[in-house]
């Protein structure tokens, strides 16, 4: 991740004990941007931090965004993220995509 990358995650980590609604509104941002992929490779740990910090919040809407953005990464490939989540809200595969064994 450039300088300028980790110094972003790394400031947003820090604020989360200040304002954590605004934080994880702007690291869902940041995780959605199309042009900023050295946010998801780059900042994991920053990433946790912030996620999980919004995935306990006692705030609603707090909670969701972050649960959503969670569901979102796991979706995307970065299944190491999915333990954040609480067991009922991971995302489950759908029957009809999930392989059926053979006998």
């Amino acid at each position: 991740m450039s300088s300028a990358g980790s110094q972003v995650a790394e400031r947003l980590a820090n604020l989360c004990s200040e304002n954590l609604a605004e934080v994880v509104a702007v690291t869902a941002q940041l995780i959605d941007a199309p042009n900023e992929p050295w946010f998801l490779t780059g900042s994991r740990q920053e990433l946790t931090d912030v996620l999980s910090a919004g995935v306990a919040s006692t705030d609603a809407h707090t909670g969701m965004l972050a649960t959503d953005t969670v569901n979102r990464l796991v979706a995307r490939g970065f299944g190491t993220f999915e333990n954040l989540l609480k067991p009922s809200l991971r995302l489950t595969p759908h029957p009809m995509t999930t392989p059926l064994a053979v006998t």
